[in-house]
């Protein structure tokens, strides 16, 4: 299960929400994170991980990660990264 997790202090913010507020993306799948930015991610019904282009669930979706896991090793390496540099990382 994807709990709420709140890193508002890695660039713009990264967030992944709670399961309950989640927002359908059509053929992207199921939202679940978002940054400060705007920017949507995504897990498809293949669980590819999904980027979005703009703050919009209309907006085209791109892959970033073939797996949830895949994308959270992504998320925890930005926080490394970061942690150690103070510089947020690419997400």
């Amino acid at each position: 299960m994807i709990e709420e997790v709140i890193m508002s202090d890695i660039g713009n913010g990264f967030f992944i929400h709670a399961p309950d507020r989640g927002l359908d993306a059509g053929a992207a799948g199921m939202v679940f994170a978002s940054n400060g930015g705007g920017i949507l991610y995504a897990t498809a019904p293949d669980n590819t991980v999904t980027r979005s282009s703009a703050a919009s669930t209309d907006s085209d979706f791109q892959p970033v990660a073939a797996t949830l896991r895949e994308f959270l090793g992504q998320v925890l390496a930005a926080a490394a990264h970061f942690a150690a540099t103070k510089e947020p990382g690419d997400l």
